[in-house]
């Protein structure tokens, strides 16, 4: 019986030991593809707002063309409209900014949460570890009697 007991904690230590390792290694992995996942988000932002930019250019060029084709260049209409399209425009970047601004919130909670459920479950092996010594050392105990 003794020795059984002995190669039960054995193994229960070599499996904890395995799963802390595990553990360590897919937490460092987690958090690559959160560097890599947030790095890809902001570029599409950079892309979106690059395009935003644009569309916006190009909206008050027509906008201002238009206005010089029909003489009334510089009058409140026009300066109303292009004050819009600003505007507009902003409220697009600050919306597209407050997305990626939010995914790296939750990419760096879930990797906390992730980093935490790993040391719960080390902790968790290492104590069923430690209770199979004790049993070990309670059988070894009664057995002298």
């Amino acid at each position: 019986m003794g020795i059984l007991a002995i190669l039960s904690l054995a193994v229960g230590a070599a499996s904890g030991i395995t799963q802390y390792k595990a553990a360590k290694t897919t937490a460092k992995a987690r958090k690559e593809a959160n560097k890599i996942s947030s790095a890809n988000e902001t570029i599409k932002n950079r892309l979106a707002n690059r395009q935003q930019a644009k569309r916006a250019r190009i909206v008050r060029g027509r906008l201002a063309q238009s206005a010089a084709n029909t003489g009334v260049s510089g009058s409140s209409g026009e300066l109303g409209a292009v004050s819009g399209i600003s505007s507009s425009a902003g409220a697009s970047f600050a919306g597209q900014q407050t997305n990626i601004l939010a995914a790296q919130g939750i990419s760096a909670q879930s990797q906390r949460a992730a980093s935490a459920q790993s040391k719960a479950n080390a902790f968790s092996s290492f104590a069923t570890i430690f209770d199979l010594g004790v049993n070990f050392a309670e059988e070894q105990l009664s057995s002298d009697d």
